[in-house]
């Protein structure tokens, strides 16, 4: 069977996937993953091998600007103290305890353990706007949620780029990464506002054509990221960046028609994308439990639960005291605006829901590990 007899099988069984999940009230990711696993099974299907640097250019700049062209710059703009403390301060010390509790209790050394606590420390963009769009939620922390799912990919991937290249090297140095941190920020932003601005430009002056403005929407991500990774820049924050640009700036150039349309063909890839990815993993689960043979099932499940409750326990921790130090805060400056809702931070704490994002990360790690 070849490769795109493969793909047209995979992109008919996520679509048959949704419509099961939406019938059976059960999470389309799982039903995804089983599903995978189901055609891993199934004689006369090749096996599915996960080229690393294909799995980060075709997933990850498309799911990523998705998400980022839907959300509103404004609202971006005025939510971004939240969205950076859970964005960027959740995520690190997330990091941090994953790796302390890997290294301690699952007997990783510190570098592949920082290598995990990246993998699994960004919830998911597409998996946090899927939650929050039936949810009568306050449009202020549906924001906040989204941008974090966008801020915290980018904090997530510098990291597991950081631990990758301490994994290979064996040296670290916190000066050095911090800097080389603001460095690739900084410079990844530049690039996609950069791309951004020539992208509108460029469609300003051109007639305006559905299907011609389409295509150049599809290609801008790939616009950014590309320079962006060969700069060694963040490629994810220039998606991102090039994302919230263009959706800011897309009513003063296109036709509300043509915007609805922009919106709904990012809708259908993300769906595609993020579909195929789960698939493919669990078609590639029983290559992955080969290279762990010799373990006990029992004692892999017990590591996984114990970094699962970290994850969440970590979030919860973070959340409640971040919400009310900050209206403190604010409190104290003679601002009232910031009220904590008690019942919406117990939402916020319970909405990292880990999804596309960690598996695009995992699939194209970058080094093995023995330990």
């Amino acid at each position: 069977m070849s490769a795109v007899s493969l793909v047209l099988i995979l992109l008919a069984a996520t679509a048959l996937v949704r419509f099961l999940s939406e019938r059976l009230n059960v999470p389309h990711a799982v039903l995804l993953v089983l599903g995978g696993l189901a055609l891993a099974v199934t004689p006369g299907l090749p096996r599915a091998t996960l080229d690393p640097d294909l799995v980060f250019l075709i997933f990850l700049p498309p799911l990523l600007y998705s998400a980022a062209i839907r959300t509103s710059w404004r609202d971006f703009q005025m939510s971004l103290r939240p969205i950076l403390l859970l964005g960027v301060g959740l995520v690190s010390v997330t990091i941090l305890a994953v790796a302390a509790i890997a290294h301690a209790v699952v007997g990783l050394a510190w570098a592949p353990a920082f290598v995990l606590g990246a993998i699994i420390s960004p919830p998911d963009a597409v998996a946090a706007i899927a939650m929050t769009r039936q949810l009568k939620i306050r449009r202020t922390l549906r924001t906040v949620l989204r941008g974090e799912s966008l801020v915290n990919d980018a904090t997530a991937f510098v990291a597991y780029r950081m631990a990758v290249k301490a994994t290979i090297s064996g040296t670290f140095s916190a000066g050095s990464a911090a800097l080389q941190f603001a460095i690739a920020g900084a410079g990844g932003i530049a690039v996609g506002l950069a791309v951004g601005y020539a992208v509108v430009s460029l469609m300003r002056r051109l007639p305006h054509l559905a299907e011609a403005e389409n295509t150049i929407s599809l290609l801008t991500p790939f616009a950014a990221f590309i320079p962006a990774e060969h700069l060694g820049l963040s490629s994810v924050l220039a998606v991102v960046a090039v994302g919230l640009y263009v959706g800011h700036q897309a009513p003063r150039f296109i036709s509300p028609g043509t915007r609805v349309q922009v919106i709904d063909m990012w809708t259908l890839v993300a769906f595609m994308l993020e579909g195929l990815i789960f698939i493919l993993v669990g078609l590639d689960l029983p290559v992955v439990l080969r290279t762990v043979e010799g373990r006990a099932l029992s004692t892999l499940i017990r590591y996984g639960l114990v970094i699962s409750v970290t994850v969440i326990v970590v979030r919860i921790a973070w959340t409640f005291p971040a919400a009310y130090i900050r209206q403190a805060i604010e409190q104290w400056r003679g601002r009232t605006t910031v009220v904590v809702n008690a019942r919406e931070m117990f939402f916020v704490a319970w909405a990292g829901v880990r999804g596309a994002d960690s598996l695009v990360i995992a699939s194209a790690r970058a080094c093995p590990f023995d330990s």
